[in-house]
């Protein structure tokens, strides 16, 4: 029967597996997986890659991208902090 891990033991890997999380986005930058499918849908559905509607449905993606991201990273370190149950 395993045992029970104590609270230093739960964050070290907790802060291990962010760790390892971050260094695989920054080495495979999810944005560049994720961009191309997007231009591939909204030019399916006929939209102009050149036109104005175009850039503004593009930076409001890269917004939200964006904003999801600082929610993310903000949030990581009170997790790895707060005690677990």
């Amino acid at each position: 029967m395993a045992r029970k891990l104590s609270y230093q033991e739960r964050r070290f890997r907790v802060t291990r597996l962010f760790v390892g999380f971050v260094s695989f986005l920054v080495n495979h930058l999810a944005f560049s997986f994720v961009v191309p499918a997007f231009k591939r849908r909204w030019q399916r559905e006929g939209m102009d890659t050149t036109s104005d509607e175009f850039g503004n449905r593009w930076s409001d993606f890269t917004d939200r991208w964006v904003f999801a991201d600082l929610v993310a990273c903000s949030s990581a370190p009170w997790r790895c902090a707060s005690p677990g149950t």
